[in-house]
C-alpha cells in the first residue's frame, strides 16, 4: 500500500507540472509562432521563420498531448497521497466538530446557525413615532 501512495504522490506532482506546462507552453508557442510568421513574411531568408513555426507547432502539439493525458488515474480511483490525506483528515475533523456543535444546539432547542441572541432595539435609535412627531406630523400621517 505504501508503494501505491508514493505512486499517487508522484502522479499528483506530474499533474501539477502539467497544469503549469500547458498554459505556459501555449503562450511561448504563440510568441515563437509570431516571430516565425514575421520572419517568413518580412525577411528574404525564410528558412529560420519556418524553423520557428516548426518549433511552435511541436510545442503546441506537446501541450495538447499533456492536456489529453491530464487525468490523474490514482485520484480518479480515490487513492491520494500521504500529505493530501493528512490535510483531508484535518478538514474532516473540523466538519465533524461543526456537525457536533450543530447537533448540540438542536438538542438544546436552538435552531442551527442561530447564536441565541435575541435582537432588540438599538441604543439611541428613535422609533418611527418619535421621528414622525419631530417632523410635526402625527404618527398615523407619517405612514
Amino acid at each position: 500500500m505504501s508503494q501505491e501512495l508514493i505512486k499517487a504522490e508522484r502522479a499528483a506532482l506530474i499533474q501539477s507540472v502539467k497544469a503549469l506546462y500547458i498554459p505556459l507552453s501555449l503562450f511561448i508557442a504563440c510568441v515563437i509562432s509570431a516571430g516565425g510568421m514575421y520572419m517568413v513574411f518580412y525577411t528574404e531568408d525564410k528558412s529560420p521563420g519556418y524553423a520557428f513555426l516548426g518549433v511552435a507547432f511541436t510545442i503546441i502539439v506537446s501541450a495538447f498531448i499533456a492536456l489529453i493525458r491530464f487525468q490523474n488515474n490514482y485520484r480518479a480511483k480515490g487513492v491520494i497521497g500521504r500529505a493530501e490525506a493528512s490535510g483531508e483528515a484535518e478538514v474532516q475533523e473540523e466538519t465533524t466538530m461543526e456537525r457536533t456543535e450543530e447537533a448540540d444546539a438542536v438538542t438544546a432547542g436552538i435552531p442551527a446557525g442561530a447564536t441565541g441572541v435575541v435582537p432588540g432595539p438599538i441604543a439611541g435609535a428613535a422609533s418611527g413615532a418619535e421621528i414622525a412627531t419631530e417632523s410635526g406630523k402625527t404618527p398615523t400621517a407619517a405612514r
